[in-house]
């Protein structure tokens, strides 16, 4: 339970469509006239996850060591879990779905008319459509966590607030100064450091990037540098927040 919230985020970190979080920061540099195509995502979201996640699973298997499992046991488990030979309609119709909204969230890369949020939206919809029947809306609102969907709003709020007022501006000025002549790559260290140590007082993503999200892109242009340099380390590190089980995936775990 300790390794699934933070597996998830780690993956989630892969494509624009894997995280709320990662679509925010989408956002943010379409805004600031330098947008990142799922394709261009990838590329280095892939390797940084692939990397976190030997070193997630190095670590909670040294902390928290497996128990030792005869391989008779494990067969009695999975036996007894009745999972039958082959797909019935409704597994089948998950997987054709699945499929196609990856193979639409890449296309867009190059035709933006499949646009990730509405591709996922239209996935969405058809897991209720008749003759598919997946899921039924009692039973969809039945399971939702309604207490992480209110969290996530309040914290929204909160950090639209931050920016309103001009704290979250503020915050970054205080921190950063006008001019910096440091190495690219120490910059990314500095902001990966500085969005880590906020996750604790604030240990909700969405609104981190929220506050920190404007006057990033604000800095990066005074910088003389592509906002992405600093838009990207906020949202991947913001995605992995574990300390508190705040943030909604690792609530739902909690839970």
């Amino acid at each position: 339970m300790i390794g699934l919230p933070i597996a998830s985020m780690i993956g989630g970190m892969m494509t624009p469509a894997g995280s709320p979080l990662n679509l925010l920061g989408v956002g943010f540099l379409e805004d600031a006239g330098t947008p990142v195509t799922f394709i261009e995502w990838m590329a280095v979201a892939i390797p940084i996850s692939l990397i976190a996640l030997v070193a997630a699973w190095f670590i909670i298997s040294r902390v928290f060591e497996p128990a030792q499992i005869t391989e008779e046991k494990a067969r009695e488990y999975i036996e007894s879990l009745q999972i039958p030979n082959r797909f019935d309609r409704k597994e089948k119709s998950v997987c054709i779905i699945l499929v196609t909204m990856v193979i639409l969230w890449i296309l867009s890369s190059w035709f933006p008319m499949f646009n990730v949020t509405i591709v996922g939206t239209i996935g969405f919809g058809l897991l209720f459509f008749p003759g598919i029947n997946v899921l039924t809306w009692d039973e969809y609102v039945k399971h939702v966590s309604w207490s992480s969907y209110f969290l996530i709003g309040c914290m929204m709020t909160f950090g639209n607030a931050l920016n309103k007022s001009g704290v979250s501006e503020w915050l970054v000025g205080g921190l950063f100064s006008d001019q910096m002549n440091l190495p690219v790559v120490l910059i990314v260290l500095i902001v990966c450091l500085l969005v880590f140590v906020l996750l604790i007082p604030i240990p909700i993503g969405p609104a981190l990037i929220s506050i920190l999200g404007l006057p990033f892109i604000t800095l990066a242009q005074t910088w003389g540098l592509s906002p992405t340099v600093l838009i990207l380390p906020l949202v991947l590190c913001a995605a992995n927040c574990y300390l508190l089980p705040l943030d909604t995936v690792p609530l739902l775990t909690y839970a």
